[in-house]
């Protein structure tokens, strides 16, 4: 079994009980969670450049700055720890909706004596209203396949002269930067020399006072043009960098996983799809088809790969030549739906397997995506029907949709166990699951509403926007008719309503108010679709709503979201043991490095005494006596050496 963890994003959001009254930042919230997990919870300092803290179960968690212009505004994001195999990963993401939805409410009680009456909201979902991406990534430890002998001239040469390349250009763009903070420096020194001359202190003040709007002028973001310039080169620097890094990557990293698996990641939305209700209208199988713009790179811009390298630029840039590596996939949805998400994981699980055992090398070679891997990705995003080509047989010609794709990998992939001769428990369930919802995927989506996020929300929507429209005979295609402009209102003006008793005319009038006369093409487009305005608002509410099932299908709350609501009910599929999920709030796993970390974190507690990392346990502060570092390289290695546990002793 190989190594499996998620990371998941998690929105933050808080209704007031006043709505004139403000609203906590998403730090805030962030916060007051925190400090009710942490006296629930044991848990230490994290050695992370992100900060946050490690709990006693091995998870990391901490705070993703959404914008550097303004820090308070982000996302909860919480890792669990590395686990043995699918199906513990699968717990470890249940453990964190389980202990977040149980310190809500005593969280909305410490808002409420900082004087923020209401409730939280967490969304584990994708892309809020807005159309701000975020998720959930998964992490799978490979081991590389034997490289040709393209890729040993990439790895001994050409990609080491990209890393002195990016290193060349991060001192190209340093060295100016670090000449203006000289001179700042030195500028301080002369206010303080002069703040001690009779006579000079005013002097000293103005120099004061200058240095520190230069210094303001040139972190902070404003409008003065220039300004930030120092994040600025930063972030040109990363772009500049992760380009050409991304370009040689490809070459010396997972060049044996690469072909077979992304075929695989394109098709997969299928069942690991969370469903999406896009602005015009459409409803897609995932959301992620929106920000992914390319198969593999570093990730560092606001588009994103399927499979992301960044960890090889940013943290460990001389590690590619590993024989293992964490594969780091940006692919996947956020999964409310247990029976989704252990699938997504075993199933993907499955495929690495197969692909180190070259069992799928034939497989991707003869499957060529229509426009590349990543039109093919936005095409399975929008078929409902799952029936559109989006490949070719390159061998006979044939045109696949993604269940064919699908049903190629799944074969090959029992084929390969099967030679093989064993296989874990865990994955053959995961094989007869995947081969039970391929089936039923052929035979009607509607028969999966008790196991696939997509479709039990894609029920849910279609029965509100029947009871919003009750007299449309396709409620769907009107709302798609009208999609464009419906877009661009939540583009421009997304508060925007109209009056009840609002004829055409008036519609029309409302709309050239908010929108302007730019938009006369797109209302004229509109007009020759044969639409009528007074029907508008009526389309109007019923997008609103749709979207509020939208969101509210994934919140936790102690209101309770849709999917915790029908999992109450008994009407979602379980597959997996609720007293195990509540064990792994409290347990690290028992077959990874996480279980020293989370022994430790258990035993010092939130003392200064002990420092956590991923790959390492920093013991003392320095004060009495020197300090200890315990090294956790090994993420297979869940005891400590004689020497180590004497060292604890001590």
């Amino acid at each position: 079994m190989r190594i499996v963890g998620l990371e998941t994003e998690y929105a933050l959001g808080f209704s007031c009980d006043d709505p004139r009254a403000p609203a906590p930042a998403a730090y805030e919230i962030f916060s007051a969670l925190v400090r009710t997990l942490r006296g629930r919870h044991a848990s230490s300092s994290a050695l992370y450049y992100k900060g946050g803290r490690f709990f006693q179960n091995g998870s990391l968690l901490h705070f993703e700055i959404g914008s550097l212009d303004n820090p308070q505004s982000g996302l909860l994001e919480w890792a669990t720890p590395e686990c043995l195999g699918p199906l513990e990963a699968t717990v470890y993401a249940k453990a964190q909706e389980r202990a977040l939805l149980r310190a809500i409410p005593d969280a909305e009680r410490d808002l409420r004596a900082r004087g923020y009456s209401g409730r939280i909201f967490v969304l584990k979902n994708n892309a809020d209203r807005f159309g701000n991406a975020y998720g959930c990534h998964e992490s799978y430890d490979v081991e590389e396949r034997p490289p040709r002998a393209w890729a040993r001239f990439a790895t001994w040469i050409l990609h080491p002269l990209a890393l002195l390349a990016i290193a060349l250009v991060g001192i190209v763009l340093a060295l100016p930067l670090v000449g203006v903070l000289l001179s700042l420096l030195c500028l301080q020194l002369s206010s303080a020399v002069l703040a001690r001359i009779p006579g000079a202190r005013r002097m000293a003040q103005g120099l004061t006072g200058l240095v520190q709007r230069a210094a303001e002028f040139l972190i902070e973001v404003s409008d003065t043009p220039g300004s930030g310039i120092v994040g600025r080169v930063l972030l040109l620097f990363l772009r500049i960098g992760g380009g050409i890094f991304s370009f040689t990557a490809r070459w010396v990293l997972f060049t044996g996983h690469l072909p077979a698996l992304v075929p695989f990641l394109v098709t997969r939305p299928l069942f690991t799809g969370a469903g999406f209700l896009d602005p015009s209208g459409v409803y897609k199988l995932t959301q992620r088809a929106d920000v992914i713009d390319r198969s593999f790179s570093a990730f560092l811009g606001p588009r994103r790969p399927l499979i992301d390298a960044k960890e090889y630029l940013c943290r460990r840039p001389f590690s590619y030549r590993s024989a293992h590596k964490r594969l780091h996939l940006l692919a996947g949805d956020a999964n409310r739906s247990e029976y989704a998400e252990l699938l997504k994981l075993a199933s993907t699980a499955c495929v690495l397997d197969a692909i180190e055992g070259g069992a799928l090398d034939l497989v991707a070679k003869r499957i060529r995506f229509k426009g590349g891997p990543i039109a093919a990705f936005a095409r399975v995003a929008r078929d409902l029907t799952l029936n559109a080509e989006v490949a070719r047989d390159r061998v006979t010609g044939e045109r696949l949709s993604a269940l064919d794709v699908q049903r190629r990998y799944l074969e090959a992939v029992w084929e390969f166990y099967r030679e093989r001769g064993a296989v874990a428990p865990e994955l053959k369930d995961a094989l007869a699951r995947w081969s039970f919802v391929l089936d039923s995927l052929r035979d009607g989506p509607h028969t999966l509403d008790a196991e696939l996020d997509w479709v039990i929300k894609l029920k849910l929507l279609t029965a509100t926007l029947q009871a919003a429209l009750p007299e449309v005979e396709d409620p769907w295609t009107v709302l798609a008719a009208w999609g464009p402009l419906n877009a661009a209102i939540e583009r421009r003006c997304p508060g925007l309503t109209f009056p009840p008793d609002a004829d055409g005319e008036r519609v029309l009038e409302v709309l050239r108010a908010e929108l302007g006369w730019s938009a006369n093409r797109l209302l004229r487009r509109i007009e020759r679709r044969g639409l009528a305005w007074g029907d508008l608002p009526a389309v109007r509410v019923a997008y609103l709503r749709l979207k509020v099932v939208d969101l509210k299908y994934h919140e936790l709350s102690s209101g309770r979201g849709f999917y915790d609501t029908l999992f109450e009910h008994g009407r979602i599929a379980r597959v997996l043991n609720p007293e195990t999920v509540a064990r792994a709030c409290l347990e690290p796993p028992s077959r990874t490095r996480a279980t020293i970390r989370g022994a430790l974190v258990g035993r010092f507690g939130d003392t200064r005494q002990v420092r956590v990392g991923w790959e390492k346990v920093v013991l003392g502060d320095g004060t009495n006596g020197p300090e200890r570092t315990l090294h956790l390289d090994d993420p297979y290695r869940y005891e400590l050496t004689h020497g180590e546990q004497d060292l604890l002793d001590g």
